[in-house]
């Protein structure tokens, strides 16, 4: 399946430019402004305005996702398409809530460390790679549930999680094995970026290999996205 989808992206390629090319940028190159922006002189105001960008600059990902897969499913729009916002929400909530379940998963780090305490020095990078893993197999176990944000974007509000884990059955280790080999390489990159001693943040160097990162992780989700409308697509093809 991620042969179909690098297959597809590449046919896409002029629209993937088209509709998501702007906010590639902003969302790969907004990270280089922080060492302008947070400096010991901050005022509260500059403060709002940073943490309302933030908030704009976390939303970009979602939205380029409901774009996408209206593009790409935008022959099988089941009647009157709901409006951007709606959709957004129904993405917006669904992933938050999953990564913040995500993220709980690494305040283990300092328990697990001390269980692996006997690798001695190695008992903390071991422990963080090991969350690392739990939490990415967490994600693609959420994924066989997702098929509900490709449905959402078109005004599908039949498909449910539940009837997304059903209906996934008969492809289901497919669809997985083709989500990691899609999310492998920024996986790697996040696994390395947090375990190496990076520059701070308000540092231009920081800023830049956050800048990246941010790129790869914007072309994964998008990559991800593609997976889940293609599959969504198969799903209601196959339906008498």
């Amino acid at each position: 399946m991620a042969a179909d989808v690098i297959g597809t992206l590449r046919h896409e390629r002029m629209a993937f430019v088209r509709l998501l090319g702007p906010w590639l940028a902003i969302y790969g190159l907004a990270p280089l402004s922080l060492p302008l922006v947070m400096d010991d002189d901050l005022s509260r105001l500059d403060a709002l305005w940073v943490l309302v960008g933030a908030i704009v600059w976390l939303l970009i990902l979602p939205l380029a996702g409901v774009i996408w897969s209206r593009f790409l499913l935008k022959d099988l729009a089941l009647g009157a398409v709901p409006n951007a916002a709606r959709a957004l929400w129904s993405w917006v909530w669904r992933i938050g809530l999953t990564l913040s379940i995500v993220s709980h998963i690494e305040k283990a780090e300092p328990y697990l460390a001390r269980l692996l305490s006997v690798l001695g020095e190695a008992a903390s990078p071991t422990a963080k790679v090991l969350l690392e893993i739990v939490g990415g197999l967490m994600l693609l176990v959420w994924l066989t549930f997702a098929l509900v944000l490709p449905a959402r974007a078109i005004g599908d509000r039949e498909m449910t999680m539940s009837k997304s884990i059903v209906e996934i059955t008969s492809f289901r280790f497919r669809f997985m094995g083709g989500a990691l080999l899609l999310a492998l390489p920024s996986a790697l990159m996040g696994l390395a970026y947090g375990l190496a001693e990076t520059p701070g943040m308000t540092t231009f160097a920081g800023a830049g290999s956050m800048s990246a990162f941010s790129i790869l992780q914007f072309l994964t989700f998008i990559a991800v996205a593609t997976l889940l409308a293609e599959t969504y697509r198969k799903i209601l093809v196959a339906r008498p």
